[in-house]
């Protein structure tokens, strides 16, 4: 890989030397229901405080480990997670939050960390944070912590390489969307060191019967506002099927926005998807739908966000405000809509 590509940001890496130098341990964290692209950071950056620094790193997640792919990646790359409620922060002589912001507040963090690693829209300086490498031009945070492996010097081994490809891959869809040079370049330098039989593994695992019956509640619950997709999905069996359905509902041809809504314990999960990010960007958008009832952020073609702890009798209310929101906002014209079923009941001529 051509190290030069990320030139410009070389005063950041080398900083963390700075701010991690002389630390025995590190707590490294992802974001809540962390995805392939949080989990690789997270394991690449861990790696690196190993091998660079003699130190021990730990990586602290909330909420679950819930696609089939995700699962498949840590199983096969022996990646150890351990969920955060058994983890003291205090007891770590340094941390690092990776894949989000300190301020997103979409992880379990509530002390400064010393380290904020991410690609997303940025929602804050963060200036109280010792290092906050923000580059909201890349398509994968995978990215950035592959360069830091390179400008530090470090081997990295098939199971990190498979990772770090792997988030990329999927953060950016094969290098299809919101992808930058540095991508591209990590991309190919970490392509002859990975384990392709264990990618293979990773990307076409065995899915759960409740995947496909939740697939199909989801498309049977899924109406076109025009060039709007949107599904209100009901309960979900893992908060990220979000994400999953909006991508799926995206490739309907003449959709240029897509959104899934759905219930997770109680707490309301959005996910958003465009081919259109000359006219919005999704991050924007997703923001000003949820307001400060919750949480949410992402980029100009992909963005999710959650409200906490909505009560059952409130659900449906909010629902419909958020897709009214959503609408009003997106359509490109404004005369009233009638949405349309994406699958027409089964009596309909």
């Amino acid at each position: 890989m051509d190290i030069s590509v990320g030139s410009k940001y070389k005063d950041r890496v080398y900083r963390f030397y700075d701010v991690v130098k002389g630390a025995k341990t590190c707590l490294v964290v992802t974001h809540n229901n962390p995805d392939p692209d949080s989990i690789s950071s997270a394991f690449g950056l861990s790696y690196l405080f190993e091998k660079k620094f003699g130190g021990k790193a730990v990586i602290g997640y909330k909420g679950i480990i819930g696609r089939a792919e995700n699962k498949a990646m840590v199983e096969e790359l022996n990646i150890k997670l351990e969920p955060f409620y058994r983890l003291n922060p205090e007891e770590f002589d340094c941390i690092a939050l990776v894949d989000t912001q300190y301020r997103a507040h979409n992880h379990p963090l509530r002390i400064i960390p010393d380290v904020v690693i991410d690609h997303h829209t940025i929602l804050s300086e963060e200036t109280e944070v010792p290092l906050a490498d923000f580059r909201p031009e890349y398509g994968a945070c995978a990215t950035i912590i592959t360069e830091y492996l390179i400008i530090y010097g470090v081997e990295i081994p098939p199971d990190v390489a498979t990772s770090l490809f792997y988030g990329i891959k999927t953060d950016t869809r094969d290098l299809s969307r919101k992808s930058t040079d540095s991508d591209i370049e990590a991309y190919k330098f970490l392509f002859p060191l990975l384990d392709r039989e264990k990618l293979a593994r990773i990307e076409y695992p065995k899915l759960p019967l409740e995947y496909f019956r939740s697939l199909h509640n989801a498309l049977g619950e899924a109406w076109l506002y025009n060039d709007i997709a949107i599904s209100s999905i009901g309960t979900l069996y893992r908060p990220d099927l979000v994400a999953e359905v909006a991508e799926y509902l995206l490739r309907i041809e003449g959709v240029r926005w897509s959104i899934a809504i759905g219930f997770y314990r109680g707490d309301l999960y959005i996910s958003m998807r465009t081919d259109a990010s000359e006219e919005a960007d999704a991050s924007e958008v997703i923001r000003g739908i949820i307001d400060d009832r919750g949480s949410a952020g992402g980029h100009n073609v992909m963005a999710g966000g959650y409200i906490p702890e909505v009560p059952h009798e409130e659900r449906e209310k909010l629902v419909q405000e958020i897709i009214d929101r959503a609408v009003k906002k997106l359509l490109r014209f404004s005369e009233k809509i009638t949405p349309v079923p994406l699958i027409p009941p089964k009596n309909s001529q």
